[in-house]
């Protein structure tokens, strides 16, 4: 737990800028270092229970099935003699996490709610800290930026991200708390979230909010119908009145993306125009973008710019590692979503289902996020370690609570679950 905090606290710290330089690049390495450890430990300690026998059945092909993708990018590194340890070794830490070491691990009840409180109070703690230091210092926004009012973070996304996370957090308390009090207080900083991601102007983290809101609302088996067709209404037609006010046009578009339907043009004429049959199968390896700086707040042209990503994780997965790779990602990830939704729709009315249909609406929100950042796979973002402690073990089979168990339920007895179905 202490070292889960360290990495959670290290995402923001990352880009506080009070920070000396030194610090911030330390920081920077660290906490893809501090994921490495974690995911580690996470995995020596399942295998010790795996050896004592005393560890719930998993499910073993989905995990075979999703270590295929590190096991290519390895061996298509080596054959093109282009060998990028830091990504291979990201992949193959980041597929461990999700699909083995974090659901074994956190498939006690107790563990995992300490967990997200570790995730919680970390990020709250953080956020509180770096935007009380820009008050106090009259410190608002970042140079670069805009008029997106990050105070004394010197990265609006980062920034952002964890916004979204305390939100999803405090969305999830205000319907497992069971004091009102406690769940007016989770209402309350949901609601300031949302301010802040606003006043962030992070368009990406608010749309993935509002998915989560209305993927709730879909799969809440206590909502009637009426409830239900209002929330995604409300939700679609919000939706529709944004594109409607910034009258949508490609040009209009580009400009509100920060640029990023030029650079996806550029980067498909750049790579794919002049690529052959092997390359569309297993990828171009590592590329580049000229004509665009690797900082996204600035979108001006210039020849001899270049950039090595694309701000869009399909694109992103598919030019490097070609249409085998990115089957071998996305079927593994469409699958455990698959089974956090048929959690989210079942039965159970408890803690575990009401957070496998927040995690389900997470799941659509980054799936969508991922149009215009490459959010995972990663360490250095801390929607990975939320994936990792509060949505990755909600692929786990909940069985449904018959009428005959809601005594058991207030008792705070939870029914046993296992991996796999």
């Amino acid at each position: 737990m202490v070292l889960l905090g360290l990495w959670s606290a290290s995402q923001l710290l990352s880009v506080l800028g009070f920070l000396p330089g030194i610090a911030l690049v330390i920081l920077h390495h660290s906490k893809n270092i501090l994921g490495v450890i974690i995911v580690v430990w996470s995995l020596l300690v399942v295998l010790l229970r795996i050896s004592q026998r005393s560890l719930i059945n998993f499910d073993k092909s989905i995990f075979i099935f999703a270590i295929l993708f590190p096991f290519y990018v390895t061996m298509v590194n080596i054959v093109r003699l282009e060998i990028s340890w830091k990504e291979i070794l990201l992949y193959w830490f980041w597929v461990i996490g999700v699909y083995l070491a974090f659901p074994a691990m956190l498939q006690g009840e107790n563990l995992r709610r300490r967990a997200i409180k570790v995730l919680l109070w970390t990020n709250l703690l953080v956020l509180f800290c770096g935007i009380c230091l820009g008050l106090l210092t009259g410190r608002y926004y970042v140079i670069g930026h805009g008029d997106r009012l990050v105070f004394s973070f010197l990265h609006p996304n980062y920034y952002a991200n964890s916004w979204q996370i305390v939100f999803a957090l405090a969305f999830y308390y205000v319907f497992t708390l069971k004091r009102n009090l406690w769940r007016i207080g989770a209402l309350v900083l949901a609601l300031g979230s949302i301010v802040f991601m606003l006043l962030a102007g992070s368009r990406n983290t608010l749309v993935a909010s509002m998915i989560l809101i209305a993927c709730y609302a879909f799969f809440n088996k206590r909502w009637s119908f009426l409830s239900k067709f209002t929330a995604l209404f409300l939700t679609v037609s919000l939706i529709m009145l944004a594109f409607l006010f910034i009258n949508p046009s490609a040009g209009k578009i580009d400009q509100i993306t920060t640029g990023r339907l030029s650079i996806w043009r550029m980067t498909l004429e750049a790579n794919l125009n002049r690529a052959s049959a092997v390359d569309y199968l297993l990828g171009c390896g590592k590329y580049e973008v000229k004509g665009f700086p690797n900082d996204q707040s600035k979108t001006y042209s210039t020849q001899e710019l270049t950039r090595s990503h694309v701000d869009n994780a399909y694109l992103d997965i598919f030019l490097q590692n070609g249409l085998i790779g990115f089957l071998l990602f996305f079927i593994p990830l469409a699958i455990i979503i698959r089974r956090t939704r048929l959690n989210a729709a079942s039965a159970a009315d408890e803690p575990s289902a009401r957070q496998a249909r927040i995690a389900l609406g997470c799941w659509v929100g980054i799936l969508v996020q991922m149009t215009t950042a490459s959010v995972i796979p990663s360490f250095g973002n801390v929607i990975n370690i939320f994936i990792l402690v509060f949505m990755a073990p909600m692929a786990l089979k909940i069985k449904p609570v018959q009428p005959a168990a809601v005594e058991e339920e207030t008792t705070g007895l939870s029914p046993v679950r296992s991996i796999g179905r």
